[in-house]
């Protein structure tokens, strides 16, 4: 289920502090904005999926990326579904630097990465981790450079496939979403 942050009742007080939060992001630089605590940059993002009751859910940063070759999208073919390579970010690592390791991680291809499409948070549970996570996303356009070399996870399978396919079958929304709004620019 899809929801959308700004459309939440709020309290006056949280009102005031959200309002008063978006006035202070609009005036910083993106850059900035990864200095920011993960509560304030949540404040930006539509969210996705659904909080489930008993489960305590822990921000985690993370980078993803659409990347185009003539009429296809990447897309990584897990045991767990299909998705946009990237993940989550290491502590102390650069947004650029995590979506470049992910992507070569789980692709073998190294990327040059281009400009922040949108961004948007996914509640999302790892039964094999036992916990959950909102994942906070950043959804960037790039480019494969070069020829791939072995993908470091070998249950991750790359495929080329037409946009349609990939936002119909990507497991997540907020990557259905992020792949939608890139495809409209």
């Amino acid at each position: 289920m899809e929801h959308d942050a700004r459309n939440l009742p709020l309290s006056r007080a949280r009102a005031k502090q959200r309002i008063s939060l978006s006035r202070s992001l609009r005036s910083l630089g993106p850059r900035t904005l990864e200095a920011l605590p993960s509560g304030a940059m949540i404040a930006t993002m539509r969210q996705f999926g659904e909080r489930i009751e008993g489960w305590t859910y822990r921000d985690r940063p993370g980078a993803y990326a659409i990347i185009r070759a003539d009429a296809a999208i990447m897309a990584v073919d897990t045991p767990l579904g299909l998705y946009l390579p990237g993940g989550g970010l290491e502590p102390d690592e650069t947004v650029e630097a995590c979506l470049r390791r992910e992507v070569l991680e789980e692709t073998g291809y190294d990327v040059t990465v281009g400009a922040e499409i949108v961004r948007a948070a996914q509640y999302r549970i790892s039964l094999r981790k036992s916990a959950a996570f909102n994942k906070l996303c950043r959804f960037f356009l790039a480019e494969a450079v070069g020829d791939p070399v072995a993908p470091i996870e070998p249950d991750h399978v790359t495929l080329w496939l037409d946009p349609q396919e990939v936002q119909e079958r990507l497991r997540e929304e907020a990557s259905r979403w992020a792949v939608g709004r890139a495809l409209a620019e």
